[in-house]
Protein backbone atom coordinates (compact mmCIF):
# COMPACT_ATOMS: atom_id res chain seq x y z
CA UNK A 1 0.00 0.00 0.00
CA UNK A 2 2.93 2.02 0.69
CA UNK A 3 4.48 1.90 -2.44
CA UNK A 4 1.33 2.75 -4.45
CA UNK A 5 0.25 5.96 -2.29
CA UNK A 6 3.89 6.83 -3.30
CA UNK A 7 3.51 6.23 -6.83
CA UNK A 8 0.07 7.92 -7.18
CA UNK A 9 2.07 10.83 -4.86
CA UNK A 10 4.70 10.99 -7.20
CA UNK A 11 2.51 11.53 -10.03
CA UNK A 12 0.66 14.21 -8.37
CA UNK A 13 3.44 16.25 -7.87
CA UNK A 14 4.73 15.54 -11.79
CA UNK A 15 1.00 16.59 -13.06
CA UNK A 16 1.67 19.72 -10.90
CA UNK A 17 4.87 20.09 -12.02
CA UNK A 18 3.58 19.98 -15.90
CA UNK A 19 0.48 22.18 -14.60
CA UNK A 20 2.90 24.66 -13.18
CA UNK A 21 5.47 24.58 -16.85
CA UNK A 22 2.69 24.78 -19.22
CA UNK A 23 1.39 27.93 -16.96
CA UNK A 24 5.13 29.64 -16.59
CA UNK A 25 5.23 29.08 -20.75
CA UNK A 26 2.01 30.49 -21.47
CA UNK A 27 2.47 33.53 -19.15
CA UNK A 28 6.22 33.60 -20.93
CA UNK A 29 4.93 33.37 -24.30
CA UNK A 30 2.02 35.99 -23.36
CA UNK A 31 4.78 38.87 -22.23
CA UNK A 32 7.09 37.94 -25.51
CA UNK A 33 3.97 38.62 -27.91
CA UNK A 34 3.04 41.57 -25.43
CA UNK A 35 6.45 43.24 -25.99
CA UNK A 36 7.01 42.14 -29.21
CA UNK A 37 3.56 44.32 -30.00
CA UNK A 38 4.95 46.77 -28.41
CA UNK A 39 7.67 46.64 -30.25
CA UNK A 40 5.68 46.83 -33.61
CA UNK A 41 3.92 49.79 -32.34
CA UNK A 42 7.14 51.55 -30.95
CA UNK A 43 8.63 51.22 -34.50
CA UNK A 44 5.58 52.47 -36.23
CA UNK A 45 5.38 55.85 -34.52
CA UNK A 46 9.02 55.93 -35.21
CA UNK A 47 8.64 55.27 -38.17
CA UNK A 48 5.04 57.86 -38.38
CA UNK A 49 7.46 60.40 -37.22
CA UNK A 50 10.28 59.96 -39.12
CA UNK A 51 7.75 60.43 -41.72
CA UNK A 52 6.59 63.81 -40.29
CA UNK A 53 10.04 64.57 -40.20
CA UNK A 54 10.32 64.90 -43.94
CA UNK A 55 7.46 66.50 -44.74
CA UNK A 56 8.20 69.43 -41.93
CA UNK A 57 11.93 69.55 -44.33
CA UNK A 58 10.01 69.41 -47.11
CA UNK A 59 7.93 72.40 -45.56
CA UNK A 60 11.57 74.14 -45.09
CA UNK A 61 12.49 73.77 -48.99
CA UNK A 62 9.35 75.25 -50.07
CA UNK A 63 10.15 78.09 -47.49
CA UNK A 64 13.91 78.63 -49.47
CA UNK A 65 12.35 78.51 -52.53
CA UNK A 66 9.52 81.17 -51.98
CA UNK A 67 11.61 83.68 -50.68
CA UNK A 68 14.68 83.14 -53.38
CA UNK A 69 11.73 83.19 -55.24
CA UNK A 70 10.10 86.45 -54.16
CA UNK A 71 13.91 88.46 -53.58
CA UNK A 72 14.34 87.48 -57.72
CA UNK A 73 10.99 89.31 -58.21
CA UNK A 74 11.01 92.22 -56.08
CA UNK A 75 13.24 94.31 -53.89
CA UNK A 76 10.81 95.21 -51.00
CA UNK A 77 9.01 92.94 -48.30
CA UNK A 78 5.46 93.28 -46.99
CA UNK A 79 3.04 91.66 -45.53
CA UNK A 80 0.88 90.86 -49.55
CA UNK A 81 3.16 88.47 -50.85
CA UNK A 82 3.00 84.91 -51.41
CA UNK A 83 5.47 84.23 -48.78
CA UNK A 84 3.63 85.29 -46.05
CA UNK A 85 0.24 83.47 -46.76
CA UNK A 86 -0.08 80.19 -45.00
CA UNK A 87 -0.72 76.91 -46.88
CA UNK A 88 -1.79 73.53 -45.55
CA UNK A 89 -2.25 70.37 -47.62
CA UNK A 90 -3.28 66.26 -46.87
CA UNK A 91 -0.12 64.75 -46.17
CA UNK A 92 0.72 62.14 -48.93
CA UNK A 93 -0.51 58.13 -48.09
CA UNK A 94 -1.43 59.67 -44.69
CA UNK A 95 -4.60 58.59 -42.64
CA UNK A 96 -7.62 60.75 -43.38
CA UNK A 97 -7.06 64.11 -41.05
CA UNK A 98 -3.14 64.19 -41.88
CA UNK A 99 -2.11 67.54 -42.25
CA UNK A 100 1.31 69.16 -43.61
CA UNK A 101 0.67 73.52 -42.87
CA UNK A 102 3.41 76.15 -43.05
CA UNK A 103 3.55 79.73 -42.78
CA UNK A 104 6.77 82.47 -43.09
CA UNK A 105 6.71 85.55 -40.33
CA UNK A 106 9.03 87.93 -41.05
CA UNK A 107 11.68 88.24 -38.01
CA UNK A 108 12.70 91.73 -38.92
CA UNK A 109 9.37 93.30 -37.93
CA UNK A 110 10.19 92.18 -34.62
CA UNK A 111 12.87 93.86 -32.06
CA UNK A 112 15.92 91.95 -32.64
CA UNK A 113 17.06 91.56 -29.12
CA UNK A 114 20.90 90.78 -29.77
CA UNK A 115 20.57 94.60 -31.35
CA UNK A 116 21.38 95.29 -27.22
CA UNK A 117 24.80 95.10 -27.50
CA UNK A 118 27.41 96.10 -30.26
CA UNK A 119 30.10 94.24 -32.33
CA UNK A 120 32.15 94.26 -29.12
CA UNK A 121 29.75 92.82 -27.14
CA UNK A 122 29.07 96.33 -24.88
CA UNK A 123 25.33 97.75 -24.15
CA UNK A 124 24.66 99.74 -27.01
CA UNK A 125 22.27 102.34 -25.32
CA UNK A 126 19.81 103.55 -28.02
CA UNK A 127 18.45 99.86 -28.62
CA UNK A 128 18.39 99.35 -24.71
CA UNK A 129 16.11 102.43 -24.60
CA UNK A 130 14.01 100.94 -28.02
CA UNK A 131 13.93 98.16 -25.82
CA UNK A 132 12.42 99.72 -22.70
CA UNK A 133 9.84 101.64 -24.68
CA UNK A 134 8.93 97.93 -26.43
CA UNK A 135 8.42 96.74 -22.99
CA UNK A 136 6.23 100.09 -21.74
CA UNK A 137 4.31 99.51 -24.84
CA UNK A 138 3.63 95.84 -23.69
CA UNK A 139 2.83 96.68 -20.16
CA UNK A 140 5.53 95.10 -18.71
CA UNK A 141 8.17 96.55 -16.56
CA UNK A 142 11.58 98.53 -18.69
CA UNK A 143 13.97 97.50 -16.11
CA UNK A 144 13.75 94.38 -18.06
CA UNK A 145 15.88 95.56 -20.52
CA UNK A 146 18.70 96.26 -18.18
CA UNK A 147 18.41 92.32 -17.11
CA UNK A 148 17.83 91.18 -20.76
CA UNK A 149 20.93 93.73 -21.32
CA UNK A 150 23.39 92.25 -18.63
CA UNK A 151 22.54 88.51 -20.46
CA UNK A 152 24.08 89.26 -23.32
CA UNK A 153 27.13 91.90 -22.58
CA UNK A 154 30.50 90.24 -21.78
CA UNK A 155 31.04 91.98 -18.59
CA UNK A 156 30.02 91.21 -15.08
CA UNK A 157 28.48 94.81 -14.41
CA UNK A 158 25.24 95.46 -13.51
CA UNK A 159 23.13 97.81 -15.52
CA UNK A 160 21.99 100.04 -13.53
CA UNK A 161 19.56 99.29 -10.37
CA UNK A 162 17.73 97.27 -12.59
CA UNK A 163 20.48 94.93 -14.08
CA UNK A 164 21.61 91.19 -12.99
CA UNK A 165 24.98 89.67 -13.72
CA UNK A 166 26.11 85.97 -11.93
CA UNK A 167 25.59 87.26 -8.58
CA UNK A 168 22.03 87.17 -8.85
CA UNK A 169 21.61 83.89 -10.41
CA UNK A 170 24.05 81.91 -8.65
CA UNK A 171 22.10 82.30 -5.69
CA UNK A 172 18.90 80.16 -7.11
CA UNK A 173 17.76 76.98 -6.84
CA UNK A 174 18.99 75.44 -9.00
CA UNK A 175 22.36 78.56 -9.92
CA UNK A 176 23.83 79.04 -13.39
CA UNK A 177 25.73 81.91 -15.12
CA UNK A 178 24.37 84.72 -17.49
CA UNK A 179 25.03 83.46 -20.99
CA UNK A 180 27.51 86.71 -21.61
CA UNK A 181 26.86 85.99 -25.69
CA UNK A 182 24.22 86.56 -28.34
CA UNK A 183 20.78 84.80 -27.93
CA UNK A 184 20.41 81.77 -30.31
CA UNK A 185 16.25 81.87 -29.59
CA UNK A 186 14.24 84.65 -27.47
CA UNK A 187 13.45 81.66 -25.36
CA UNK A 188 16.41 81.84 -23.63
CA UNK A 189 14.73 85.28 -21.80
CA UNK A 190 12.83 82.42 -19.63
CA UNK A 191 16.23 82.44 -17.51
CA UNK A 192 16.12 85.87 -16.66
CA UNK A 193 11.91 86.72 -16.55
CA UNK A 194 8.78 85.02 -15.65
CA UNK A 195 6.64 82.80 -17.81
CA UNK A 196 3.53 85.02 -17.71
CA UNK A 197 6.44 88.05 -18.86
CA UNK A 198 7.71 86.09 -21.68
CA UNK A 199 4.17 85.37 -22.70
CA UNK A 200 3.57 88.46 -23.17
CA UNK A 201 6.82 89.62 -25.12
CA UNK A 202 7.92 86.40 -27.31
CA UNK A 203 5.50 87.61 -30.08
CA UNK A 204 7.47 91.03 -30.35
CA UNK A 205 10.82 89.69 -30.45
CA UNK A 206 14.13 87.51 -32.28
CA UNK A 207 17.00 86.98 -32.17
CA UNK A 208 18.98 87.12 -35.09
CA UNK A 209 22.19 85.46 -35.83
CA UNK A 210 25.31 87.93 -36.70
CA UNK A 211 27.18 90.77 -34.86
CA UNK A 212 25.50 93.14 -37.25
CA UNK A 213 22.62 95.12 -35.97
CA UNK A 214 19.88 94.83 -38.05
CA UNK A 215 16.18 97.00 -38.88
CA UNK A 216 12.87 97.10 -38.80
CA UNK A 217 10.85 96.52 -41.69
CA UNK A 218 8.23 99.09 -41.67
CA UNK A 219 6.11 97.11 -43.75
CA UNK A 220 5.87 93.92 -41.11
CA UNK A 221 6.17 95.31 -38.06
CA UNK A 222 3.59 95.57 -35.94
CA UNK A 223 2.16 98.65 -33.90
CA UNK A 224 3.54 97.99 -30.49
CA UNK A 225 7.35 97.42 -32.47
CA UNK A 226 7.15 100.75 -34.07
CA UNK A 227 5.81 102.33 -31.61
CA UNK A 228 9.37 101.94 -29.67
CA UNK A 229 11.15 104.19 -32.62
CA UNK A 230 12.90 107.21 -31.03
CA UNK A 231 10.87 110.56 -31.66
CA UNK A 232 7.55 109.06 -32.98
CA UNK A 233 4.04 109.96 -31.00
CA UNK A 234 0.69 107.54 -30.58
CA UNK A 235 -0.25 109.68 -33.78
CA UNK A 236 2.52 109.29 -35.73
CA UNK A 237 2.22 105.24 -35.97
CA UNK A 238 -1.60 105.73 -36.65
CA UNK A 239 -0.33 107.42 -39.67
CA UNK A 240 1.86 104.98 -40.78
CA UNK A 241 -0.88 102.31 -40.19
CA UNK A 242 -3.33 104.00 -42.09
CA UNK A 243 -1.34 104.48 -45.17
CA UNK A 244 0.21 100.75 -44.97
CA UNK A 245 -3.18 99.47 -44.80
CA UNK A 246 -4.21 101.66 -47.87
CA UNK A 247 -1.36 100.17 -50.18
CA UNK A 248 -1.84 96.44 -48.97
CA UNK A 249 -6.28 97.37 -50.20
CA UNK A 250 -5.49 99.73 -52.77
CA UNK A 251 -2.34 98.15 -54.46
CA UNK A 252 -1.27 94.89 -52.46
CA UNK A 253 2.16 96.19 -51.40
CA UNK A 254 4.14 98.28 -48.71
CA UNK A 255 5.98 101.16 -48.22
CA UNK A 256 8.25 100.80 -51.51
CA UNK A 257 11.25 102.84 -49.69
CA UNK A 258 11.83 104.52 -46.60
CA UNK A 259 11.61 107.92 -47.89
CA UNK A 260 7.91 106.93 -48.63
CA UNK A 261 7.05 106.99 -44.56
CA UNK A 262 8.79 110.33 -44.43
CA UNK A 263 6.85 112.39 -46.76
CA UNK A 264 3.63 111.49 -44.56
CA UNK A 265 2.50 114.36 -43.05
CA UNK A 266 3.32 113.79 -39.40
CA UNK A 267 6.71 112.47 -40.50
CA UNK A 268 7.76 115.47 -42.08
CA UNK A 269 6.89 117.49 -38.89
CA UNK A 270 9.18 115.16 -37.22
CA UNK A 271 11.47 116.01 -39.75
CA UNK A 272 11.88 119.76 -39.24
CA UNK A 273 11.14 118.99 -35.21
CA UNK A 274 14.13 116.55 -34.62
CA UNK A 275 17.41 117.53 -37.07
CA UNK A 276 18.52 113.99 -36.19
CA UNK A 277 15.14 111.91 -37.01
CA UNK A 278 15.34 111.52 -41.08
CA UNK A 279 19.12 109.84 -40.12
CA UNK A 280 17.75 107.77 -37.41
CA UNK A 281 14.67 106.22 -39.25
CA UNK A 282 16.93 105.34 -42.07
CA UNK A 283 19.42 103.64 -39.68
CA UNK A 284 17.23 101.89 -37.83
CA UNK A 285 14.21 100.81 -40.22
CA UNK A 286 13.61 99.62 -44.09
CA UNK A 287 11.37 97.91 -46.38
CA UNK A 288 13.85 94.86 -46.68
CA UNK A 289 14.61 91.97 -44.46
CA UNK A 290 16.94 89.23 -44.76
CA UNK A 291 15.19 87.15 -41.37
CA UNK A 292 12.80 84.89 -41.84
CA UNK A 293 11.11 81.97 -39.55
CA UNK A 294 9.48 79.35 -41.58
CA UNK A 295 7.17 77.31 -38.89
CA UNK A 296 6.15 74.10 -40.26
CA UNK A 297 4.07 71.18 -38.55
CA UNK A 298 3.68 67.95 -39.96
CA UNK A 299 1.21 65.08 -39.28
CA UNK A 300 1.23 61.69 -40.38
CA UNK A 301 -0.81 58.84 -38.41
CA UNK A 302 0.63 58.85 -34.73
CA UNK A 303 3.53 60.78 -35.90
CA UNK A 304 3.48 65.02 -35.43
CA UNK A 305 6.68 66.94 -35.39
CA UNK A 306 6.94 71.22 -35.36
CA UNK A 307 9.71 72.47 -37.21
CA UNK A 308 10.90 75.93 -36.56
CA UNK A 309 13.62 77.27 -38.98
CA UNK A 310 15.04 80.78 -38.93
CA UNK A 311 16.00 81.31 -42.71
CA UNK A 312 18.81 83.92 -43.72
CA UNK A 313 18.88 85.57 -47.29
CA UNK A 314 21.41 87.59 -48.70
CA UNK A 315 22.11 89.00 -52.11
CA UNK A 316 25.45 89.04 -53.69
CA UNK A 317 26.72 92.80 -54.72
CA UNK A 318 29.20 91.67 -56.94
CA UNK A 319 26.25 89.37 -59.16
CA UNK A 320 23.26 90.48 -57.84
CA UNK A 321 22.86 86.43 -56.81
CA UNK A 322 20.65 85.89 -54.01
CA UNK A 323 21.40 83.18 -51.53
CA UNK A 324 18.76 81.83 -48.78
CA UNK A 325 19.71 78.94 -46.40
CA UNK A 326 18.72 77.63 -43.05
CA UNK A 327 21.15 78.96 -39.92
CA UNK A 328 19.07 77.22 -37.28
CA UNK A 329 16.19 74.68 -36.77
CA UNK A 330 14.53 73.83 -33.24
CA UNK A 331 11.81 71.19 -32.34
CA UNK A 332 9.17 73.41 -30.97
CA UNK A 333 8.56 76.72 -29.97
CA UNK A 334 10.97 79.49 -31.12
Amino acid sequence: MTGIRTAAGQRGIALITAVLITALISIIAVAMISEQQLDIRRTGNILDRAQAWQFALGMETIALLALRKDVENNQTDHRMEDWSKPVQFPAPDGAEGDMISGQIEDLQGRFNLNNLVDGNGTIDAEHLEQFKRLLTQLELPPGLAARVADWIDLDSTPQGMDGAEDDEYTRLDPSYRTGNTLLVSPSELLLVMSAEEYQKLEKYVAALPGQEQTKININTAPREVLASLKYVTPADIDELLAQREQLEKQSSRGFAKIEDVLDLPGFKTLRRKHGKFDKYLKDSSDVVSNFFLASAFAQFDKGEVALRSVIRRTVSKQNKTPKVYTVLRIQGDY
